[in-house]
């Protein structure tokens, strides 16, 4: 008897690789994210950050003190920063004076400040300075004793800046008076919040913000 096997046919299977490129793209990142931490590993010493920088640490920050704005004169390389803080009977200010070129990420020693302002009234908040002039102008938001100010006072930097500090214990050259307060501490609202004062240097005009 004899037997007749079926017929076998030769069946092809076609892949389908819209389900393997999900596979083969999360490999991929997977191998990469591998020879990236490799690549850590081999280097114990990877370049410092950009913003891995000194710090300028006010004289009073102990005491409460808190910085408010800054101002910077390019042509001496001085840094102008306020701070208010509190005090025996209210509140009191000052502005801090840096030598910017003493003060880098190689010469981190010498970035304590190098002078005082000390007659910049109860809340200097606002700073703003004019190159054409020497001018350093600070918007105060409280008084001393701890009401709405609106005071604006006008400082000589020719003999206050990092090239000579001899007259930064001086006071103000002139000191103004808004028609209106710089700030309002039942609402806590003012011009602060994009700066109260705006220098245009070229027109040599200043615009002070109402609150």
């Amino acid at each position: 008897m004899k037997t007749t096997l079926p017929r076998t046919r030769n069946v092809t299977t076609p892949i389908r690789f819209g389900r393997l490129r999900p596979r083969i793209a999360a490999g991929a990142v997977l191998f990469a994210a591998a020879a990236a931490l490799a690549a850590v590993a081999v280097n114990p010493n990877p370049p410092k950050l950009p913003w891995a920088v000194p710090t300028l640490n006010l004289p009073n920050l102990a005491q409460g003190f808190t910085a408010q704005g800054v101002a910077v004169d390019s042509a001496t390389n001085t840094i102008y920063v306020a701070s208010i803080g509190p005090s025996e009977t209210g509140i009191s200010g000052s502005i801090a004076v840096f030598d910017g070129s003493k003060c880098n990420p190689s010469r981190a020693s010498r970035c304590p400040p190098i002078a005082t302002i000390t007659e910049a009234g109860g809340g200097p908040s606002w700073l703003v300075f004019d190159p054409s002039s020497s001018t350093l102008y600070a918007a105060s938001q409280l008084t001393p004793n701890f009401e709405e100010d609106n005071t604006l006072r006008v400082f000589n930097t020719t003999t206050c800046n990092a090239r000579n500090t001899s007259g930064c214990g001086q006071p103000p050259a002139a000191t103004l008076s808004m028609p209106g307060r710089l700030y309002n501490q039942t609402t806590a609202l003012g011009p602060w919040v994009n700066g109260a004062i705006v220098l245009d240097s070229s027109a040599h005009t200043l615009y002070v913000g109402d609150a």
